[in-house]
């Protein structure tokens, strides 16, 4: 049986590990699989041709909110010029199954695919019937079967590495030689804007797995054997939780892989000064945690992330001290957002002195607690498919001020953190001129200035730095093997719970 993923130039951003760990699968249990994407050939004869000649039993979409309507539209197309049957998973489909209804679907997947996706291409294959697959809402002859969500898979190490084969044919994923992989699923926190909370509500099971650290281990360095990469990329929701598992990993990955490291964590679990140590010793270069909004009132109570302004500055303080850089991002447009509090906002990431920023605009996604806020408060209409595939670029929610100002701070953002005093002389301006026609005019002469992108848009550190940190890592490795004896890992005190980066 063959399968072909159609992905977008969205989705392919970086390698999309939950689909390559469901081709993994598939091709583990004998059956094809292929990816194209589907942005290189817009022209509707120029898709079908594409899909046709690799002559697919069937296609395949992971799709986010917004996203979601472009690729029913290109999916429709291919229903009806070659008549191949089309599921869905991803983001969207899972809590937005009633897409099922749409012609441009026939299975949509709910949460985890690798299993109910073996499932259902088998069964496929066989000729049997796959309506009554657990996770899949299945259309067939008029009707709609709905199916429960089966369990969360707890053994993570059971699964086969994530397939980079199947994105071997998008040149933008290997040239700067990064490797993305996951540790671990699920997120212990139930901030309102994300989907984690949602999740759990459909899920069963454990939430937070990881993976074993020698199953981890196993797969880096096998990888960069075979791909020759020089940078990893964690895409774990948050990567510094659970000391036990982080002082036998990071040994590991010092000594064993010994490859520069990106990965994501929250401000509040970073407390110990060992652990950031233990993290720059094995290559870490840069940490990812978001300010998200600069008032802290908002932080804790309506997005509900337990991030004070003090875990701010700590986790600030230690990255700085051990030589690692910070990643973050802002929300512009969160429900009852104001002139002043994204001037707030912008003003705590420059305290925050972090290294690049990401501008989120506020997205009231399907079944998370915020999303169905802003319908309830106005500041969204509910209709989901008006959202936009990409939420960095406009305010798509209401607020409690000059939307179109607001917008353009936000949009200017990456701007003000790269040069400062362009902040302060634009928060001096906004506060002092009430002329809604000069502050407007203030912002369209600071967007007719920008000749460049500024380094706080790139998130990847340069290349001359990730080669002399991997020169770095190598020489202290040989300096190690050089000791007759050399030191015992130093382990940090495990606190109780899942989180414990130094909890106290």
């Amino acid at each position: 049986m063959k399968v072909l993923f159609l992905f977008d130039d969205l989705i392919l951003g970086q390698e999309p590990i939950g689909v390559t760990t469901i081709s993994a699968v598939l091709k583990q249990n004998g059956h094809e699989c292929e990816a194209i994407n589907s942005d290189q050939t817009p022209n509707p004869s120029d898709l079908i041709e594409a899909v046709a000649k690799r002559k697919p039993n069937l296609l395949a979409v992971s799709t986010c909110t917004g996203q979601h309507k472009e690729m029913l539209a290109r999916t429709r197309i291919l229903k009806e010029a070659l008549g191949l049957p089309v599921i869905y998973g991803g983001p969207h489909p899972t809590f937005f199954p009633e897409m099922i209804e749409d012609p441009g679907a026939d299975v949509v997947c709910r949460s985890e695919g690798e299993y109910p996706m073996l499932e259902y291409v088998t069964a496929m294959q066989e000729g049997r019937d796959y309506r009554n697959t657990p996770n899949l809402w299945v259309k067939k002859d008029g009707e709609i079967t709905r199916n429960g969500v089966r369990p969360n898979l707890d053994d993570l190490d059971s699964l086969p590495f994530s397939d980079k084969e199947l994105v071997r044919p998008f040149e933008h994923l290997w040239k700067d030689g990064i490797g993305y992989f996951i540790t671990a699923r699920g997120c212990p926190f139930d901030c309102t804007f994300c989907y984690n909370h949602a999740q759990r509500e459909i899920e069963s099971g454990p939430n937070v797995r990881r993976r074993s650290p020698a199953n981890v281990i196993k797969e880096l360095i096998e990888t960069k054997e075979r791909y020759g990469f020089r940078y990893i990329a964690f895409q774990d929701d948050v990567f510094l939780i659970q000391n036990r598992w982080l002082n036998d990993f990071l040994p590991m990955m010092r000594d064993q892989v010994r490859l520069p490291f990106h990965c994501h964590s929250i401000a509040n679990v970073m407390r110990s000064e060992e652990l950031t140590a233990q993290l720059a010793e094995a290559g870490c270069l840069r940490i990812f945690f978001a300010v998200e909004t600069g008032d802290e009132a908002t932080r804790l109570r309506i997005l509900k992330k337990p991030v004070k302004n003090s875990d701010l500055f700590r986790a600030r303080d230690l990255c700085e001290k051990n030589g690692i850089d910070i990643v973050s991002s802002i929300m512009v447009g969160i429900p009852g957002e104001t002139l002043e509090s994204i001037l707030g906002t912008i003003a705590m990431v420059i305290k925050t002195r972090v290294h690049c920023m990401i501008v989120h605009f506020f997205m009231p996604y399907p079944g998370t607690e915020l999303g169905d806020e802003a319908v309830s408060c106005n500041a969204f209409d509910g209709n989901f498919d008006l959202l936009p595939a990409c939420n960095h670029d406009n305010l798509v929610t209401n607020v409690n001020g000059p939307a179109d100002l607001i917008e353009a701070i936000g949009q200017y953002g990456y701007w003000f953190l790269e040069k400062p005093w362009k902040f302060y002389a634009t928060r001096f301006l906004i506060n002092t001129i009430k002329s809604h026609k000069i502050r407007m005019a203030w912002m369209r002469y600071l967007k007719s200035t920008i000749r460049y992108f500024p380094e706080s848009v790139y998130h990847l550190p340069e290349k001359e730095w990730v080669e002399a940190s991997i020169q770095k890592l190598d020489k202290a490795y040989q300096q190690r093997c050089k000791t007759s004896s050399p030191p015992q890992n130093q382990h940090l005190p495990v606190a109780s719970g899942a989180l414990a980066m130094g909890a106290k």
